[in-house]
């Protein structure tokens, strides 16, 4: 949050702080001498400018937060006036009343409803829009769109919709931590899931191997509970924590407090600080438990690593060394730009004001995302298992032509042709009815062009061209080239010669013409070597009423004590030699 921006903590015509305990200089000595403050949730830069000695106004806090912030400052009593969620709040001297709703952030976090002389502000503090949780609170139910009235949890017992009101916020100061189209992650189940999936795929492998594993899970002070509760009802185990993390955990008075112990020997799952996620602390704790831990899992749930575009409902951050493998999972306690857009979408909102941004421009660009209409926004799904993840390290072995590998490449990006892998892509004869690549014992390929079926012609009248190992991809009616590489085995010079005798009658019948691409494309070819055996890669380029092969050979060019007059000469008839083959192989049969 910005503390500097006083806007963004004051209530409108009153002297009403939220989370702005830095600006302590009395806002209006005519309503009262002091300030008024209300702390949304126990984060350091939300309480921070509070101190042991505080004595600049009352502050309104939850349960949870004042017993927190009395553990950290030693304030007294009087300093703090505790306020129960949903329970309404007045202060005469500014004419306003308030309420907390559930944050969905940490324990004890809440947002604060105000409502002022007929106007109605909601400060959001931190959150994460979750619609089951946030509508807990009966308050907002009257601020929904009616369209979204089915979001209204079942517990809340809302049978007649007709008594919502339906009315509007004037203003709300919104968290826009995550406010930008990148930062796009998983719900917070969902990746609560994972990380639970994989302790337990990695727990049951070792059980099943007599080794063990110690799962080091990060935090804040308070925060990132949740994921551990997950672990420890999907594994069946209890959860470390230092004595202090242990103490504050017991403030917390969390349904689920049982699961956290204060012995390291009774638990598998480590609850520890986010700053002890370093290599030099991970690697102290691996020396201090090599003699009786196999491997080391290390959590780091946050969505700060996440910035894929377009994201990938995949997309984690893995890292090994030795016994260690770091996992950044994308879990955060604040809302994803697609939850900022929903709540937007949802509600009947006048005014927003962003609480977290750097200047005035990033201010009004975050505006803009959050009211921009038309505004695609992803929505993931459920996170899968890297195979890199899983006991057998991903090796799998799929069936396919050996030596071969297909990829594809956008019109704009450069084209790096790329070693053979290994029983890669599996071959898919649903392809196969322009040409077939067919292979042999030894490794070696062949080909065979077959008839274009009916029906697979293009507006002008030109056969579709198609490449196997990609049965659902779309082919274009464009003439920008579209390149894809085939890295093939062994080819034979003298069936080239072949092929050439039978492009001089089809060239002959169809005409010279030579596109941009066929001429950077005989170039390669005039430093192709004349042994019998040479392995080449080839390049297949389409176009609407062409086809060219290109082909970079793997040997060095030998020398040679011609005249570059004698040298050019050469080159000349090896490239039309080399145009002649790439017509007559993959062209198009009229």
């Amino acid at each position: 949050m910005n503390s500097k921006d006083i806007d963004i903590h004051l209530i409108p015509n009153s002297n009403v702080l939220i989370d702005g305990f830095k600006h302590r200089k009395p806002i209006d000595t005519a309503i009262s001498p002091k300030n008024t403050y209300i702390l949304t949730h126990f984060h350091s830069d939300h309480y921070s400018g509070i101190t042991k000695r505080w004595n600049y106004g009352k502050i309104y806090c939850s349960e949870i937060t004042g017993r927190l912030v009395q553990w950290k400052f030693g304030l007294p009593n009087e300093a703090l006036v505790l306020v129960q969620e949903g329970e309404e709040v007045s202060l005469p001297e500014c004419n306003l009343t308030f309420q907390f709703v559930p944050a969905n952030h940490c324990p004890g976090s809440m947002m604060v409803l105000v409502r002022q002389q007929g106007k109605t502000y909601l400060h959001t503090g931190d959150f994460r829009f979750h619609p089951p949780a946030v509508l807990k609170s009966a308050a907002l139910h009257h601020y929904l769109k009616p369209e979204f009235f089915s979001w209204i949890p079942n517990e809340c017992n809302v049978t007649d919709t007709s008594i919502l009101k339906q009315l509007s916020f004037d203003k709300v100061y919104l968290d826009t931590t995550y406010c930008h189209p990148k930062r796009i992650f998983p719900h917070q189940q969902h990746a609560m899931d994972f990380v639970a999936n994989v302790c337990k795929m990695k727990m049951d492998h070792a059980k099943k191997n007599n080794k063990k594993v110690l799962v080091i899970v990060g935090s804040y002070t308070i925060g990132k509970e949740r994921i551990v509760k997950a672990i420890a009802e999907k594994c069946n185990v209890k959860v470390f924590a230092k004595y202090t993390k242990y103490q504050i955990l017991k403030m917390l008075k969390l349904s689920y407090e049982d699961i956290f112990v204060n012995q390291s020997s009774e638990s598998p799952i480590h609850f520890v600080d986010m700053r002890d996620l370093n290599w030099k602390r991970i690697n102290e704790v691996v020396k201090f438990h090599q003699n009786s831990v196999d491997e080391f899992l290390v959590i780091k749930p946050s969505a700060m690593m996440r910035e894929a575009n377009p994201p990938k409902p995949g997309h984690c951050k893995v890292s090994r060394s030795k016994k260690i493998t770091t996992i950044c999972v994308p879990y955060s306690e604040h809302s994803s730009f697609h939850e900022l857009r929903k709540f937007m979408e949802c509600f009947n909102v006048k005014e927003v004001i962003p609480t977290v941004y750097s200047n005035q421009d990033h201010y009004l660009r975050q505006v803009q995302y959050l009211t921009e209409r038309d505004f695609n926004v992803p929505e993931l799904g459920p996170i899968p298992i890297p195979d890199t993840l899983r006991p057998d390290g991903g090796k799998k072995s799929t069936p396919g032509i050996k030596g071969t590998l297909l990829k594809f490449f956008t019109p704009r990006k450069s084209v790096e042709e790329k070693k053979v892998v290994e029983n890669d892509t599996p071959h898919d004869s649903a392809d196969d009815d322009l040409w077939s690549v067919n292979s042999g014992g030894d490794g070696s390929l062949s080909f065979s062009l077959t008839p274009t079926p009916a029906g697979s012609m293009n507006d002008v009248g030109e056969d579709v061209f198609k490449i196997p190992h990609s049965a659902e991809r779309k082919t274009k009616e464009t003439t920008q080239c579209k390149p894809e590489i085939v890295d093939l085995t062994e080819v034979d010079v003298d069936e080239q010669m072949e092929i050439m005798t039978m492009i001089g009658k089809k060239k002959q019948k169809y005409g010279n013409t030579t596109t941009s691409a066929e001429k950077s494309t005989s170039q390669s070819f005039a430093k192709t070597s004349t042994k019998p055996a040479i392995k080449k890669k080839f390049r297949i380029t389409k176009a609407s009423n062409s086809t060219t092969i290109s082909t970079k050979s793997s040997l060095t060019s030998h020398n040679s004590q011609a005249s570059s007059k004698k040298r050019k000469a050469e080159q000349e008839i090896e490239n039309e030699i080399a145009l002649k083959k790439q017509r007559t192989m993959f062209s198009f049969l009229k």
